[in-house]
């Protein structure tokens, strides 16, 4: 399978941010009228092999990937500054050219076999290989004014290597009972350079990930799951880069070469009802949860924003799906989401707890047009919540798109419109131990995207399997 997109996107990155010197006391408002232009590709191959090694169901199956994403970013700030205590003005101009490319190597092979009629056992491993080359090259002022900024630019490096195995047992025991246990294994060799700083970061770690699953079949419209697993959240390759992105003169994000990965350990328990609605009550617990903790600085007014794993972070969540078919050719898909959400950090040698329950309603509908068109709009409504120290103001958008497909569904074509009432705009409030800021800001949510995928096979399985997202694609933004 190939795959190939393409994205040219220009939208408004506007931010409003408050900043008070002794928690209480402004000291600055900084108004920032910016635009992002963003062109990015990304081209992945995959070959997939799935084989049957005897007839007693034994079965092998392999795949091989490239993928290269290319990104650039060229980012425009207009700053205008207000200072209360002075009572005095002041504009500013930013310019940032981002530019980044990776290389994705993975490779994985699983061979599946029955123990018995009701049991099997599938193992597997897998290899992949990541290298980023960043380089982030940062102006300051415009027109004949517009000067290099040496100390914000940076040439950044990363490679990773990631080898792992599974091992998972199923077993069917009678009509009510199903298990399932797994071990996976992975080994993690990474290594970052900052050419600006001259720093090398090398990471080795070596990490187990059990998962239980059972299920309970009550009747044919009941059945209830309980599972427990260990899953591991690697930080975006972009958040390992040390350099100094600068929102505006007196907002800076800094990212962190030391950063480790994400731990999240999760209980659930899961209810079926009539093989249409699902019912899910969950916990979760994060050890070094990976979160942006900013410090502000109450004599300049300066806010370093630098991304650190906190102590940890839990939740207790309720989730229903519930579909609704309005029409043969309409389909609604609902997800209702309640969790109580709760971060314990350590900052600088002191605890601090933020908390609070949210509500999420998402609404997604698939409509079947003529000519074989497919329409999609999803709608989402968040109340407000808690994320690290911050406080998140109430959030809702909507996204449309449409697909048709092409050469007997071997070419898929997708255009989509986000955020299409540009209403996904974040607010946000961080108050602890003397540092306040308040946020408003509005990413470049609104786009226009064209999507083409070509499918070399008809096969239906093959196409489910080559289409899955590896990881390594998530985490480069791909």
């Amino acid at each position: 399978m190939t795959s190939f997109s393409y994205e040219d996107r220009t939208g408004n990155w506007d931010t409003q941010n408050v900043f008070y010197g002794d928690g209480s006391k402004e000291i600055l408002q900084v108004k920032s009228f910016n635009t992002t232009d963003r062109t990015f590709t990304n081209g992945r191959l995959n070959l997939h092999y799935t084989g049957n090694l005897d007839t007693i169901g034994t079965t092998l199956s392999a795949d091989l990937d490239y993928v290269r994403l290319d990104k650039e970013d060229d980012s425009r700030f207009t700053n205008y500054y207000f200072f209360p205590q002075d009572n005095a003005e002041d504009t500013g101009y930013l310019s940032n050219i981002s530019l980044s490319d990776y290389h994705i190597y993975a490779g994985k092979l699983d061979l599946s076999f029955p123990l018995s009629a009701t049991s099997g056992l599938e193992t597997g491993v897998k290899a992949s290989r990541v290298t980023m080359d960043s380089e982030l090259r940062s102006y300051r002022g415009q027109g004949a004014e517009r000067a290099y900024d040496s100390q914000a630019s940076d040439h950044f490096k990363y490679e990773e290597e990631i080898y792992a195995g599974f091992a998972t047992y199923s077993n069917r025991f009678n009509d009510t009972w199903n298990l399932q246990a797994g071990l996976r294994v992975e080994q993690t060799i990474s290594e970052g350079r900052s050419l600006r700083l001259d720093q090398n970061t090398p990471l080795e770690y070596l990490e187990f990930f059990p998962n239980l699953q059972v299920e309970q079949t009550l009747s044919d419209n009941y059945r209830i799951s309980y599972a427990f697993s260990r899953r591991i959240s690697r930080p975006d390759y972009h958040r390992l880069n040390p350099s100094i992105f600068y929102l505006d003169p007196y907002t800076a994000i800094i990212g962190n070469s030391y950063l480790r990965p994400q731990i999240n350990n999760s209980l659930q328990l899961s209810q079926n009802l009539f093989k249409k609605y699902n019912l899910m009550l969950s916990y979760d617990y994060a050890d070094r949860f990976i979160v942006e903790l900013p410090s502000v600085d109450p004599e300049t007014g300066k806010t370093s924003i630098i991304v650190q794993n906190i102590n940890h972070s839990e939740s207790y969540n309720a989730s229903l799906n519930f579909p609704v078919e309005p029409a043969s050719f309409w389909n609604i898909s609902n997800n209702l989401i309640v969790s109580h959400q709760a971060y314990d950090l350590n900052i600088n040698g002191r605890e601090f707890l933020n908390e609070n329950t949210f509500v999420m309603l998402q609404s997604n509908h698939q409509v079947n047009l003529p000519g074989e068109i497919k329409l999609e709009i999803n709608g989402t409504y968040r109340s407000p919540s808690a994320f690290g120290l911050a406080r998140v103001d109430t959030m809702w958008w909507i996204d449309a798109g449409v697909k048709r497909s092409f050469m007997d569904g071997r070419l898929n074509v997708t255009l989509r419109a986000d955020d299409l009432f540009r209403s996904r705009e974040l607010s946000i409030t961080e108050d602890y131990f003397g540092n306040k800021m308040k946020l408003n800001q509005y990413l470049d949510y609104q786009a226009l995207s064209i999507n083409l995928r070509f499918n070399l096979s008809k096969s239906n399985f093959k196409q489910q399997t080559r289409s899955k997202t590896l990881e390594e694609m998530n985490r480069a933004g791909g």
